[in-house]
């Protein structure tokens, strides 16, 4: 059964809940969830949490050796991939079977990060306003 964080559910409404993918979780770079799926019952607060140190240590990692900070990692382990990338001040972390390839998950990432950058271009801009009081 796949389970779904309400708030921003739309922007993951593209992942496959019979695809390969085990979680997709967009979040702010504090761990903050904005939208998740998980095809099981999963405590997403620690997801995100975890997701979010790690892509902050990864960025460490390559800032102090040197190099500019990554929009992308990928993370293998015995039996998953994650994939984890940047954009704005949001990150994506997208977790599959190893046999699931990187370039399947880059191609998820690169559809959900243009879903939601056309829905953030077409949300209405506040304006700011100046009263002046005499």
């Amino acid at each position: 059964m796949a389970h779904i964080q309400e708030r921003g559910a739309s922007i993951l409404s593209i992942v496959d809940p019979e695809g390969p993918l085990d979680a997709a979780l967009l979040l702010r770079q504090t761990g903050i969830l904005v939208a998740g799926w998980t095809r099981d019952a999963v405590p997403q607060e620690v997801l995100t949490v975890m997701a979010a140190t790690m892509f902050a240590s990864v960025q460490t990692i390559a800032e102090t050796l040197g190099d500019a900070s990554p929009l992308s990692i990928l993370v293998e382990t015995e039996s998953r991939r994650l994939f984890a990338t940047k954009f704005g001040t949001d990150e994506l972390i997208l977790v599959a079977p190893k046999s699931a390839t990187e370039g399947f998950l880059r191609q998820v990432a690169r559809r959900i990060v243009r879903k939601e950058s056309q829905r953030a271009s077409a949300e209405p801009r506040s304006r700011a306003s100046i009263v002046v009081k005499e």
